[in-house]
């Protein structure tokens, strides 16, 4: 458990055995371990790696509550941390009670981010506050890299049977948690600035798919007062 309270859940497949070791590695060495590794074996398919991303918010909500910890941090196998998360976890812990994601895409940015985090990162402004916003835009959202999720609303996704559905139609874990949020009135957290970076690793399920990163990720970002 990553004081004072937060599980840290990872969802990966069995072939990503590099990326998986690498992130493993730098969350330990930022002091929030990672709690369970929810392992996908099937070819990636959509509802597949949605129904393992669920697997991960399972298992880690159960760990919570035998652990005591009060949220979930559901990532993915190939990010890298900001040497602040601890203090931003434990920030999230006291103030936030809905979903928080710490990482936002270059081409969503703009339309999440609010500007004065758009201007710092195209090098036209001063650092910006560190804080938890509201994304702009959440209909437009995607990118699940890593997620904070308060236990009350991981229970709810526990419950959603939506989250489990074959369908294609459901669509990705992230295009089906922005719904989820949409359907319960729900805001969606951003932390601001980004605190993971993705690697730049491929996607599985779409190699061609081109690889993004965040402009607005900080590697020593404070976390909020």
């Amino acid at each position: 458990m990553t004081p004072p309270g937060t599980v840290v859940t990872m969802f990966t497949h069995a072939s990503r055995l590099s990326e998986r070791t690498r992130t493993i590695r730098a969350f330990a060495a930022v002091g929030c371990p990672v709690a369970h590794v929810q392992m996908q074996f099937e070819t990636p398919r959509t509802a597949r790696n949605r129904r393992n991303a669920l697997a991960a918010v399972t298992n880690g909500a159960r760990i919570a509550l035998e652990v005591g910890a009060t949220g979930v941090l559901v990532i993915e196998d190939d990010i890298l941390p900001a040497r602040t998360l601890r203090d931003w976890l434990a920030y999230l812990e006291a103030t936030q009670d809905r979903a928080v994601t710490l990482y936002v895409p270059n081409h969503i940015s703009v339309r999440t981010h609010p500007r004065d985090v758009r201007r710092w990162a195209m090098g036209n402004g001063r650092p910006p506050e560190s804080r938890v916003a509201t994304a702009r835009n959440l209909p437009q959202w995607w990118g699940s890299q890593a997620i904070w999720l308060p236990l009350r609303i991981a229970d709810r996704i526990i419950g959603d049977a939506t989250f489990a559905a074959h369908e294609m139609g459901v669509g990705p874990w992230d295009i089906a948690l922005r719904k989820h949020l949409e359907r319960h009135g729900e805001t969606l957290g951003l932390a601001i600035p980004n605190i993971v970076q993705h690697t730049g690793a491929r996607n599985l399920r779409i190699p061609r798919k081109p690889v993004h990163r965040s402009i607005a990720f900080s590697e020593g970002a404070p976390a909020p007062t």
